[in-house]
């Protein structure tokens, strides 16, 4: 423990063993000024997109799921909108989704089909947050794959606030599995 950073290390057990490993730094207070370097992406607004959300608790608007990029727009209305923890948590939650289609369109792409051939699960996860989010806004997830090698592949996401403040970074390993006919 420092005066300005600390780190905490958690782990999480089941019958079966331990099911996760997670590493957290905390900063004391905030950064003075932050440089944004990633250019806030070109997206139709989440009014005008069908939804296609896949849980009552969410809603989700599809920008694009094609060639190794995966773009919705994401929130969780019920976010109280003055609690920053529950806003970094539902972001959290949130940047679980598109990393598994962007590795999964990058392969289908590779393979040239359409359609989802492919599932994806969650391997490991990381979340670096830049500034803190609003609660219940719809924020902006833009995931890239990084690269793909069955059965394996990295995502890398910006999400971004509806003003194109960059909110937080997210690199996902996924595990690719067939999809049975």
């Amino acid at each position: 423990n420092g005066r300005n950073f600390v780190t905490r290390a958690v782990v999480a057990r089941q019958s079966s063993g331990a099911i996760l490993h997670m590493s957290a730094s905390f900063q004391l207070g905030r950064a003075a000024r932050y440089l944004q370097t990633q250019p806030f992406p070109a997206a139709p607004d989440p009014a005008s997109i069908g939804d296609s959300s896949w849980s009552p608790m969410l809603q989700r608007r599809f920008v694009t799921d094609e060639g190794g990029r995966a773009m919705a727009w994401l929130r969780i209305p019920e976010t109280p909108a003055d609690d920053p923890v529950a806003a970094a948590a539902a972001l959290a939650y949130l940047s679980d989704d598109l990393a598994t289609d962007s590795v999964r369109s990058q392969q289908q792409a590779a393979d040239g089909v359409t359609g989802h051939h492919w599932d994806g699960i969650s391997l490991d996860h990381a979340i670096w947050f830049h500034q803190t989010p609003a609660g219940p806004d719809w924020q902006l997830h833009d995931f890239r794959c990084e690269g793909v090698g069955i059965p394996r592949g990295l995502a890398r996401g910006q999400i971004f606030a509806g003003d194109g403040t960059h909110l937080a970074t997210v690199t996902q390993e996924v595990l690719l599995r067939a999809r049975e006919p």
